[in-house]
């Protein structure tokens, strides 16, 4: 076969350097579609390379490296041990449809944590909408309660906008009004027919109680996302038209 892949060539150290993408099993869009920014690049050669050496390559790189700071217009908060993964892809892609701008959207945990809550931190603060998929599990989750801290401190200090979705009953609008913030809340948790998911009790804790009290009922709560399932989301969500307003 041909070998033809596309190059992409980029400054780095006062240099210019070319990145041959791999020409199997994935390209240029494909790997930007999926978000892959902190996929490993092996090398990358200098453009003016004549000698071969190791100061003519760049070693180890990721794509972010390679294409600079990539900052989406919207970040999904969610929990991705939830119900509410099965909706994610739908909800990004109606949003991206619908703005022609990009959503920041993990499917997964990154397996250094460190790493994961600093990427994410960078992805809600640079991002001018933040989306609240809340849930039971969500309330429980120390990672989406960093990116709830980080959504509210972006809403009062720079006025960034929020867009809270109750991805289920049990956390809509007159569910969450009805809390009690002295107490804490206990949930019973049961995974969905076929999802082989974990069933148990979830705690929230009493501060998670009030941070929502205080600051999320001042929004709308929609609720066009609760109750149905990944594979037959709501026909019009207005969450996906990015609209928040006061309570």
């Amino acid at each position: 076969g041909v070998d033809c892949s596309t190059e992409v060539e980029f400054p780095c150290e006062g240099k210019r350097f070319v990145w041959k993408v791999p020409p199997r099993g994935m390209s240029l869009g494909s790997i930007v579609s999926q978000k892959r920014w902190d996929l490993r690049i092996a090398s990358a050669l200098a453009v003016s390379a004549a000698s071969g050496g190791a100061r003519d390559k760049l070693l180890n790189i990721t794509v972010r490296d390679v294409l600079g700071a990539v900052h989406p217009a919207f970040f999904l908060s969610h929990s991705w041990k939830d119900a509410s993964l099965g909706h994610a892809p739908n909800l990004v892609a109606s949003l991206e449809d619908a703005s022609r701008e990009m959503v920041w959207f993990d499917s997964q945990m990154m397996a250094d944590e460190d790493q994961f809550q600093s990427r994410m931190e960078e992805g809600v603060r640079n991002a001018r909408c933040i989306i609240l998929c809340l849930s039971r599990v969500y309330l429980t989750s120390r990672n989406c309660l960093l990116e709830l801290q980080w959504a509210i401190e972006e809403h009062l200090r720079r006025g960034k906008r929020l867009v809270v979705l109750a991805m289920e009953p049990e956390v809509s609008f007159s569910a969450v009004a009805a809390w009690n913030n002295k107490e804490g809340l206990t949930f019973q948790h049961t995974p969905p027919p076929g999802n082989g998911g974990w069933a148990g009790e979830m705690k929230v804790h009493p501060h998670t109680v009030s941070v929502i009290l205080k600051y999320l009922l001042g929004f709308n709560i929609y609720q066009e996302w609760a109750g149905h399932d990944g594979d037959n989301p709501p026909p019009e969500a207005q969450a996906a038209r990015g609209q928040s307003g006061a309570r």
